[in-house]
């Protein structure tokens, strides 16, 4: 059975997501096809602190004037299964019980998604600006799967923390 996660930080960069699951002893991650998506209703925030990344990362906050470009990844059980361990489901990000619905522009279609948002316990008040290396990570993602200049462009705005 195929999932259909919508990624819109790091789990965008394929090899970012494949290192960690290398590094975590769990399987290849497993992706049967991938495409570009919008989120509508949504804006990409920085209201979480990873200890991972030692710096902000990406999350998605309800803003009915914005959307979140991002990549819907459709990957197997055993993929799904790394993917939650990853974003720390249900207890940092979770994906919830219902999917949510994603623009896909090509075809100009509507699809239901698994989308991982920052649980309100570990948001935090203002922001949090992620690392070069972090925020590196997601542009060279959306550059490399083309998706539009202008997202592109806010990505390359967003202010990084101090080294």
């Amino acid at each position: 059975m195929a999932h259909r996660v919508f990624a819109y930080g790091s789990n965008m960069n394929l090899v970012d997501l494949v290192r960690w699951a290398q590094l975590n002893g769990r399987p290849p991650p497993m992706i049967h096809a991938m495409y570009q998506a919008e989120l509508r209703g949504m804006a990409r925030c920085w209201n979480y602190w990873s200890t991972a990344r030692n710096g902000g990362a990406a999350n998605v906050c309800p803003d009915q004037e914005s959307s979140v470009w991002g990549l819907i990844l459709e990957v197997d059980e055993p993929t799904f299964l790394t993917m939650d361990l990853k974003e720390g489901h249900p207890n940092r990000y979770s994906r919830g019980t219902t999917q949510h619905r994603c623009w896909i522009p090509k075809g100009d279609r509507y699809e239901e998604a698994w989308v991982y948002v920052v649980t309100p316990e570990f948001r935090v008040d203002g922001t949090v600006r992620p690392t070069a290396a972090y925020l590196k990570l997601i542009i060279d993602a959306a550059t490399a799967h083309q998706l539009p200049l202008h997202e592109i462009e806010k990505l390359r705005q967003t202010s990084v923390a101090p080294n």
